[in-house]
C-alpha cells in the first residue's frame, strides 16, 4: 500500500532476519510472495470462515487447522458486540453458530462468550466465540488473515490491530468507495491493508480512485465481473495486483453447484491469484499437483 514518508508499509519490504522458531514455513512464504507482484507459479489458498469443515466456523481451532493444512490465508468475519467490542461471527445473529440465541448487537463480549460454538455437525464444541484480538492474538506469525463484513469498523479494527502488532499480516475487505473510504477512515491511509471488493456494476472510475490513493496490493471482483470480461477487470489485471476471487456456495461460480476443480481451472485460466474456498484441504492438494502451492 502506498503511505506517507512517515509511514511504513503494511506488508514488509525485506525479510525477518531472524525468524522465530515457530514460524511455520508457508507463512514466510505468503509474507514473501505478498510484497511482491503476482506470479503465475503460486496460487493462495483461502479458507472461508476459518476453514471449518472438521472445526466451529470462525474459531480458533479453525485457524490452526488452517495452519495445519497450509492455507494461505484465513478468512474470517466481524461483527460488532453491545459493548463495541470486536468478534469473530459471520451472521448478526449467534442463532445458527452457537448454543444461544439472539443478536450480536444484543451482548456484551463477555455475555457473548458464555455460548459455546457449533460444530459443523451440529454437536456442542467447547469453544466459545473469540474475539477479534484473540483471534488476531493467535493468528500472530502464525496465519495471515482476511477480514470480511469489518469495513464499517476499521478505526475498531486498527485498534486491535495496534495491540496485537498483526497489521503487516492482516489484510480487510470492503465494499467502500474511495470517497467513502478517505471521508471516514482518512487517518488510516497507509495504515491498513484495505482490499476493494469488484462487482459487476463497478466502474473504471471505482477501480482509478483506488489506484490513485492507496494503491491496493490486491482486488476482490465478483464471479459476474470476472466473466464479464470488461474494461473493469482488464485495467485490474493491467495493474498487476493480485486478484482474489470466491468459489463459494451462493456465488456463480459455486463449487458445489459447477464442480470444484472445473471452476478451480477456470478461475486460474482467468488470472485468479488466490481462490476462497470452503474445500480448503482439497484446493491445497489440487494445487500442489498442478505445481502452483509449492511452500518449501
Amino acid at each position: 500500500m502506498s503511505c506517507s514518508s512517515e509511514e511504513a508499509p503494511q506488508i514488509d519490504s525485506d525479510p525477518d532476519p531472524d525468524p522465530v522458531a515457530t514460524v511455520k514455513p508457508s507463512f514466510n512464504k505468503v509474507k514473501s510472495i505478498l510484497r511482491n507482484n503476482p506470479t503465475s507459479e503460486y496460487v493462495m489458498v483461502l479458507a472461508h470462515r476459518g476453514g471449518f469443515v472438521s472445526t466451529p466456523e470462525n474459531s480458533i481451532s479453525a485457524i490452526q487447522n488452517s495452519t495445519d493444512i497450509e492455507v494461505d490465508i484465513v478468512e474470517m468475519d466481524v461483527q460488532l458486540t453491545k459493548d463495541n467490542k470486536l468478534v469473530v461471527m459471520h451472521d448478526t445473529s449467534i442463532n445458527r453458530t452457537t448454543n444461544g440465541s439472539g443478536l450480536v448487537s444484543d451482548y456484551t463480549l463477555a455475555e457473548l462468550q458464555q455460548f459455546r460454538l457449533l460444530n459443523p455437525n451440529g454437536s456442542l464444541s467447547e469453544e466459545n466465540v473469540p474475539s477479534l484480538k484473540e483471534a488476531l492474538t493467535f493468528s500472530k506469525d502464525k496465519m495471515h488473515l482476511f477480514l470480511d463484513k469489518g469495513h464499517d469498523y476499521l478505526d475498531l479494527i486498527y485498534q486491535d490491530l495496534v495491540a496485537t502488532n498483526t497489521a503487516n499480516q492482516t489484510l480487510i475487505g470492503g465494499t467502500l468507495t474511495w470517497f467513502q473510504f478517505n471521508n471516514q477512515f482518512s487517518n488510516l491511509i497507509g495504515k491498513i491493508n484495505y482490499i476493494p471488493r469488484a462487482g459487476s456494476g463497478q466502474t473504471l472510475e471505482y477501480i482509478n480512485s483506488f489506484e490513485s490513493s492507496i494503491n491496493p496490493i490486491a482486488y476482490f471482483p465478483s464471479c459476474d465481473l470476472i466473466s464479464s470480461n470488461n474494461d473493469v477487470f482488464d485495467k485490474i489485471k493491467e495493474n498487476n495486483k493480485w486478484i482474489f476471487s470466491t468459489t463459494l456456495i451462493g456465488s456463480n461460480c459455486s463449487e458445489v453447484v459447477l464442480g470444484s476443480e472445473a471452476i478451480w481451472n477456470w478461475e486460474i485460466t482467468q488470472g485468479i491469484d488466490g481462490i476462497f474456498t470452503d474445500k480448503s484441504q482439497e484446493l491445497v492438494t489440487f494445487l500442489t499437483e498442478k505445481g502452483l502451492h509449492n511452500n518449501e
